[in-house]
């Protein structure tokens, strides 16, 4: 009996196998396996958006040209396409699909074939929009960094959408693994083979309560921005749009008052980071490297002082000078243009900093000294400074510093204080304008660093304690 068949992602027309008349679906996968080399226990038969069991008899579906059997089978290697091999999936711990997803990059125009699909069925609109960005730029590698070198090839948004709703799924179930997936078509496949198609929820959940107790993601919400989750043993993230409307009934469930979406947007000042001046560019979204579980459970739990729940941050000091910052749960997108004069407006990223640097004797060292650290932004070096006096206070409280206001100096910047202060630092030799610049940049007041200054005869570790202990 010939039997149609079609590897999910081909582009072929489907083949034809044969099989006995009472053959049953554990004996056409054995036929498969045989053919294509494939491992029996690994191999998925869908028909009609449904699994089929071993038992059932090939000959009671209805099986044609226009409707084969699709067969999968998760990580085979195929002509033409290269994929991650086991030993490298498990190096990365790579077990739960989830843990695949990739940056869903932004971009502004539809392009035509979402404008004729977004026509046709507005429901799926918004998904067609992300469908879309992962098309944007489909051969570039860095939209799956997880990769690397072993990377499948991406297919086109719309070759994807079409082979996945031929195993019989849904345009919208497509559409949530597509967005899942990064455009990586094997996992998007094996998104829907696992049931997996309702993480989106899952994701959306954590994100209001990330938005319950964080202001930054509030502000991305009035401003129509997206909350990024981040991804398991990556900087990238999924983008997750939460409506005004969504939030305040997430609010109002939660017993809270409804959010003020006309509110101007909140900055939460926190003293600690500097950003120097100089080629400061910022091109990507703050966030950390999610070295844990892809996404926060459900039953997520924040506070005040941590950016991420239940955060275990750790520092891997693998890249020089370069520190990348772990965390075995989600941040946020990080709203760029908030970020005024150079400070980052985030006490929870100050305390995760904080976190990390207070258990590294050679983080601890370089601050002492006002030396700068690399840390990595989204994959970039980037330059910060940390005060002194805000990583003591943290080490012997384990909070963080509460200052309101704070202003980033560098040597070329006028600096606003009252007439007298003005006048003694104009009089002091440049050796000791830059003592005090340093003493300045580390958030005292100019005021008490005059007094503690002539104090200590111009001594700087000495004026630095005897500030601290005031």
């Amino acid at each position: 009996m010939d039997v149609y068949i079609k590897w999910f992602s081909s582009k072929d027309q489907p083949t034809i196998i044969n099989v006995e008349p009472d053959a049953t679906v554990a004996d056409l996968k054995e036929e498969i396996a045989a053919q294509y080399d494939y491992d029996k226990s690994k191999i998925k038969l869908i028909f009609a958006s449904k699994i089929l069991t071993d038992d059932a008899l090939v000959i009671s579906l209805d099986n044609s040209e226009s409707k084969p059997i699709v067969y999968y089978a998760p990580k085979k290697n195929l002509p033409g396409s290269k994929i991650i091999d086991d030993s490298k999936s498990t190096a990365n711990n790579n077990n739960n699909i989830q843990s695949n997803v990739t940056l869903i990059q932004q971009i502004n125009q539809p392009n035509q074939t979402s404008s004729q699909m977004t026509s046709q069925n507005t429901s799926t609109a918004e998904k067609v929009k992300t469908q879309n960005r992962i098309n944007s730029n489909p051969s570039n590698p860095n939209n799956c960094d997880l990769y690397s070198d072993d990377m499948t090839k991406l297919m086109s948004s719309q070759e994807l959408l079409k082979n996945l709703m031929e195993m019989g799924y849904t345009e919208e179930e497509c559409l949530n693994a597509i967005e899942l997936s990064g455009g990586h078509y094997q996992i998007a496949a094996e998104i829907l083979l696992s049931g997996k198609d309702d993480t989106i929820q899952v994701i959306k959940q954590a994100a209001l309560q990330m938005a319950e107790h964080l202001q930054e993601a509030q502000n991305n919400i009035r401003e129509g921005k997206p909350i990024m989750m981040l991804v398991k043993g990556t900087n990238k993230g999924v983008n997750v749009h939460i409506s005004p409307e969504e939030f305040n009934q997430y609010m109002r469930s939660k017993g809270h008052v409804n959010f003020d979406v006309n509110a101007q947007p909140n900055q939460m000042n926190a003293p600690g980071f500097i950003f120097p001046n100089q080629n400061t560019n910022f091109q990507h979204p703050l966030s950390f490297q999610n070295s844990g579980n892809l996404f926060p459970p459900q039953n997520l739990t924040m506070n005040q002082n941590h950016a991420f729940a239940g955060a275990n941050l750790v520092v891997n000091p693998g890249m020089n000078q370069n520190y990348e910052f772990s965390g075995n749960n989600s941040t946020i997108n990080t709203d760029i243009d908030n970020i005024k004069n150079g400070i980052i407006h985030s006490p929870q990223f100050t305390h995760s900093i904080l976190a990390v640097v207070a258990k590294n004797p050679r983080l601890i060292e370089k601050v002492n000294e006002n030396q700068p650290i690399s840390i990595s932004l989204n994959g970039e070096p980037t330059m910060i400074y940390i005060q002194p006096t805000a990583l003591d206070k943290y080490i012997r409280t384990g909070s963080v510093p509460n200052v309101q206001s704070y202003t980033t100096v560098t040597e070329n910047d006028e600096i606003n204080i009252s007439q007298k202060a003005s006048e003694f630092y104009n009089k002091l030799p440049e050796e000791d304008k830059v003592k005090v610049m340093t003493l300045y940049r580390e958030g005292n007041q100019i005021e008490m660093i005059m007094q503690c200054f002539n104090a200590c005869q111009g001594d700087l570790a000495q004026t630095r304690e005897l500030l601290q202990s005031m």
